[in-house]
């Protein structure tokens, strides 16, 4: 895998005050960890974005909603995962999904949303009620009210895009739209973009993926996201080991305890991503973390890790315990033996920005 990737991530979303991406298993437990921690972000108080919180939760869950009606992701004969996109910037938050559909739903899918972005508010009104009292329930579900619901809730069109998958089905991208009432950009398509971040997640196997300013109310949302991604992606039999899945939960607290550390030394330092994914060639599940480091502190996490790098796991338990016992070992330098010791397959890349600056990504394999 390549970790150098990340960048393209980070440079895409550089922009955003908040991103957030879950591709995997969706369930009512992964949806609550979600809007959790989406919540910790909307009222931050240095957000000020406390008046959306409620529609962007009830919009998220009826985007989810949407996954479950419209998806044919579990039909298609290639795997492929459903993927949940959040992204804010400039006051707007815009929820982005992608999965399958069968190549017969195209039409008519796309005839009624351009049908819907045509409608004034008086419209859209009559034609809720009507679908409402008349119970015009498809196939899918709900009558094509969610759809509905989006328009009238945010004030802002539905953008969507068809991608051919193979001769059966197509990638479905919807994305809608929240925007503070000091917001004068509506209508911001950014599907096209979001094209390339599914690809490069998908070829990563990501699970989850979270980029966000360093802030200390996020931690435990997080930790409770990672906790139910970890549960959600070892639901198969063979991954129910629970002495791993806790050594994958302590492993990816130790990570982010050294993004948020070195966060408070840093005043360069102002997003971090985390992400959560599986190695498809080796069968392992993966934590990922990078950010902007000054340069001084990055050429001393440099010096711990190569110092224990390609240590055995025997000597490393020895050493871990005897630097337990003694009082002049760093916590830097504890945090990285921790992850060693428990850990395998790890990788780190380092790209200098410029003079004072370094782009640092660090990856943790953790094996079966």
């Amino acid at each position: 895998m390549d970790i150098s990737k990340v960048y393209k991530i980070f440079e895409t979303l550089l922009n955003d005050d908040f991103s957030m991406i879950y591709s995997g298993v969706f369930s009512n437990s992964i949806i609550t960890s979600l809007t959790d921690l989406i919540h910790s972000f909307m009222t931050d108080p240095n957000v000020d974005l406390k008046q959306l919180n409620k529609k962007v939760a009830y919009m998220t869950i009826e985007n989810f909603q949407n996954i479950l009606r419209y998806s044919d992701t579990g039909k298609a004969a290639v795997p492929e995962k459903d993927m949940l996109l959040i992204r804010m910037y400039n006051k707007n938050i815009f929820i982005i999904t992608v999965n399958l559909i069968h190549n017969s739903k195209i039409e008519k899918i796309g005839s009624y949303v351009d049908k819907l972005n045509k409608l004034d508010k008086k419209e859209l009104s009559e034609l809720y009620f009507d679908r409402l009292t008349n119970q015009a329930f498809s196939a899918e579900g709900g009558a094509g009210l969610g759809f509905i619901e989006m328009i009238r809730k945010t004030k802002n069109k539905l953008f969507y895009k068809f991608l051919p998958f193979n001769d059966e089905y197509s990638f479905f991208y919807f994305q809608i739209q929240i925007s503070s009432k000091k917001v004068i950009n509506k209508d911001v398509n950014l599907l096209d973009s979001v094209s390339d971040i599914y690809n490069t997640i998908k070829n990563m196997g990501v699970n989850f993926l979270y980029k966000s300013k360093i802030a200390e109310g996020r931690l435990m949302p997080l930790i409770n996201m990672i906790k139910d991604a970890v549960k959600s992606s070892s639901d198969n039999k063979n991954d129910t080991n629970i002495l791993y899945l806790r050594n994958l939960l302590n492993i990816s607290v130790e990570i982010l305890q050294d993004i948020f550390i070195t966060a408070r030394k840093s005043e360069l330092i102002k997003d971090a991503i985390f992400i959560y994914g599986l190695n498809s060639k080796t069968g392992n599940y993966y934590f990922l973390a990078s950010s902007l480091v000054d340069e001084y502190i990055i050429k001393r996490k440099i010096n711990i890790i190569n110092k224990y790098l390609d240590k055995d796991k025997e000597k490393l338990q020895n050493i871990f315990l005897e630097a337990l016992l003694d009082e002049d070992t760093p916590d830097e330098e504890l945090r990285f033996l921790g992850i060693f010791r428990n850990s395998d397959n790890f990788e780190y890349f380092v790209d200098f920005q410029d003079g004072n600056k370094t782009f640092f990504v660090q990856k943790v394999e953790v094996t079966k």
